[in-house]
C-alpha cells in the first residue's frame, strides 16, 4: 500500500558494522519518507517525523510524533517526541536505541532487520534477529493507544509511545506521563497487562491438553502509580494494531506466520519476552 513501507536486511558481522549500520540508517529514513510521514526536519544524522497529516504544531496528546537518529558512527535511536520539534528545548521524550554495531559483533550470528511503517496510523516497529537461534536481539514498536470516546483529557498522557518486547527494559514508555502529585514528568514507563497476564513476563504457555487454540490478545498499560486518582477520566486503551500472542510454546507459532490479512506473528525464541502479532506488508529485501 501507498502508505506502507517494509523492508529486510541482513548485518553481517564482517568487521564492517559501522558502515552497515549506517547505510540501514539511510533506510530507514528513505523508508519513512516514502510512506508519506510528515518530515518535520531531515539531515545526515536524523529525520523528525509525524503522522501524515499532521504539522509540527499539532503537538497534542493524539499526535504520534518520533524522530530516528544516527548517534555517533554505529549505533541507531527512535524517539518519542511530544513537542513542535525532537529537539526543541520544551519538548518531553523518550529514547531508546534500536542497533548498535555492538550487537553483532565479529564471530558472531547475523542479525536480519525487519522494519515496518504506515504513515496513516503513526506506526513504526523494528525487529533485529539473531539468524542463527532466531532470538530477537533488538525489537521497538512505536504505537498508537486506543482513546475511548469519553476520554476528552489531554496534559495527561500522550496516546502513544515505544513498546519494548525483549531485554531487560521490556515494557512500555510515552513522552511524559502526570504523575500522582499532578506533576509532568518526561520518559515515562509503564508496565503492560493482558486479559492472560502481566505480559511484562514471558508470553504465556498454552498446556497441550488446552481445548482453546492459540491466539492474540490486546495489551493495556498498567498505570505503576503514574496516573493520578483525580484523572481517571484518562484511561488508556489498549495498544493500537498490537497484540500479544497467548502462547510461546515451540510449534504454536512460526516467525511471520500469517495470523489474518495484514498481521503476523513475531514469536521468540526467548521464553522470556513477549511475543507479538504486528501488522505488515511485503518486505523490499536490501
Amino acid at each position: 500500500m501507498a502508505n506502507q513501507r517494509a523492508f529486510k536486511k541482513t548485518l553481517v558481522a564482517n568487521g564492517t558494522q559501522a558502515a552497515q549500520v549506517q547505510a540501514l540508517f539511510v533506510a530507514l529514513q528513505n523508508a519513512v519518507t516514502d510512506a508519506g510521514f510528515a518530515v518535520l526536519s531531515t539531515s545526515a544524522t536524523h529525520i523528525d517525523i509525524m503522522q501524515a497529516g499532521l504539522i509540527g504544531a499539532d503537538t497534542g496528546d493524539d499526535a504520534p510524533h518520533w524522530a530516528i537518529e544516527m548517534v555517533g558512527t554505529q549505533s541507531i535511536a527512535v524517539h518519542a517526541v511530544h513537542g513542535v520539534a525532537w529537539d526543541d528545548a520544551n519538548a518531553k521524550v523518550t529514547y531508546n536505541q534500536i542497533i548498535s554495531g555492538t550487537d553483532f559483533p565479529d564471530t558472531t550470528p547475523d542479525l536480519l532487520v525487519r522494519f515496518y511503517c504506515d504513515s496513516t496510523t503513526g506506526m513504526l516497529w523494528f525487529y533485529a534477529t539473531n539468524t542463527s537461534t532466531l532470538a530477537h536481539k533488538t525489537a521497538t514498536v512505536c504505537c498508537r493507544l486506543r482513546r475511548y470516546p469519553g476520554d476528552t483529557t489531554q496534559g495527561i498522557l500522550p496516546r502513544y509511545g515505544m513498546l519494548f518486547p525483549t531485554g531487560s527494559d521490556r515494557g512500555f514508555k510515552a513522552p511524559y506521563a502526570t504523575t500522582v502529585d499532578a506533576s509532568q514528568s518526561a520518559d515515562a514507563r509503564f508496565d503492560l497487562w493482558s486479559v492472560l497476564m502481566s505480559s511484562n513476563m514471558s508470553s504465556p504457555r498454552r498446556h497441550a491438553a488446552s481445548p482453546m487454540p492459540a491466539m492474540a490478545a490486546p495489551l493495556f498499560l498498567h498505570d505503576n502509580n503514574w496516573l493520578p486518582a483525580a484523572a481517571s477520566a484518562c484511561l488508556p486503551g489498549e495498544l493500537e494494531q498490537v497484540q500479544m500472542l497467548t502462547s510461546s510454546a515451540a510449534g504454536d507459532y512460526t516467525l511471520e506466520q500469517v495470523l489474518s490479512p495484514g498481521v503476523m506473528a513475531l514469536p521468540d525464541t526467548n521464553p522470556s519476552a513477549m511475543h507479538l502479532a504486528l501488522p505488515y506488508t511485503t518486505f523490499t529485501v536490501l
